[in-house]
């Protein structure tokens, strides 16, 4: 709420996390069921989705772990200070202009808090200081943006489909290769003519990916052309091609 009136309620359903400390090594698992933001704001909609700012598409909404190894412990460290792992099922935001606004001003009014932030931040700053090597699998599904012609007058609508989101990455040796990609990005427009819907693929199935190796301790002096960081892109065009890029 804000000044009295309400902007918009926020749903977290059934979640669960477990915590297992052994030594100065943890483990954190948890699961997120559903979220969901709808709009209070706005006393009219044409289409009842269109009162969801936010809400989940698949099964559940996240999964996620996070693991720290002692090095200590010379079972089960293999030279990875810490593991972490995130599945997320799609998000769908609908793009509601006077709701945001309202949601933002909100917001904006928690900067009050900046000296909790502050702490908070230096704190995270400190522990991430303290990680050499990190691996990550990650994996957020097909974040989709909706844009409303006319929320309180119509359903047609241009959806943006922001594509499926994965990065991991691998240590062998010296070398620490990430692979990251963005794949089936779309962009739909979907009109109702005479109550029948209407869909037009504007882009559709864009591919982008790209293969980052990192190099620890290169002798400079020795080797002077051998770079500590080696980019590759590839892409594909709208006309089904492909374009490869290395830096």
């Amino acid at each position: 709420m804000n000044t009295g009136s309400k902007i918009a309620s926020l749903d977290l359903s059934k979640a669960a996390v477990s915590l297992l400390l052994r030594g100065n090594a943890l483990k954190i698992a948890g699961r997120l069921e559903d979220i969901s933001i709808i709009d209070e704001f706005s006393t009219e909609s044409h289409d009842p989705q269109f009162k969801y700012i936010l809400q989940r598409e698949g099964d559940h909404f996240a999964d996620f772990s996070y693991e720290t190894f002692d090095p200590a412990d010379t079972e089960t460290f293999e030279g990875i200070n810490s593991l972490l792992n995130l599945r997320t099922a799609a998000l769908k935001l609908t793009f509601l202009e006077k709701p945001l606004h309202q949601v933002y001003g909100f917001l904006f009014k928690l900067a009050r808090l900046k000296s909790l932030y502050d702490a908070a931040t230096q704190a995270a700053a400190q522990s991430v200081s303290e990680i050499t090597r990190m691996r990550f699998d990650i994996l957020v599904q097909s974040p989709i943006v909706v844009f409303p012609k006319d929320p309180a007058a119509s359903s047609d609508a241009l959806v943006l489909k922001l594509g499926e989101i994965m990065a991991r990455n691998r240590y062998e040796g010296p070398l620490n290769t990430i692979e990251a990609s963005l794949q089936g990005i779309g962009l739909t427009s979907q009109a109702y003519v005479q109550q029948r819907l209407s869909t037009l693929k504007m882009i559709d199935d864009v591919l982008i990916t790209a293969t980052v190796l990192q190099t620890e301790g290169i002798d400079h002096a020795s080797k002077p052309d051998a770079p500590d960081i080696k980019v590759c892109i590839t892409f594909t065009r709208f006309h089904s091609m492909t374009s490869i890029r290395c830096l």
